[in-house]
């Protein structure tokens, strides 16, 4: 039985949320090398070592 969610996106719940928990992760990820490199450039390698 089809429920609400997966006739509005075409996807069931799970693989909707598995997608979302995979893409945010990995965003969270590209943020956190951003930050390590920005540590990096001012000089605090702890920092940087922190975010990675």
């Amino acid at each position: 039985m089809e429920d609400y969610s997966e006739r509005t996106t075409g996807t069931r719940d799970e693989h909707y949320n598995l997608v979302s928990v995979l893409y945010h992760a990995l965003q969270s990820a590209d943020t956190c090398d951003h930050y390590a490199m920005d540590a990096e450039a001012a000089g605090d390698e702890r920092l940087a070592g922190f975010f990675r």
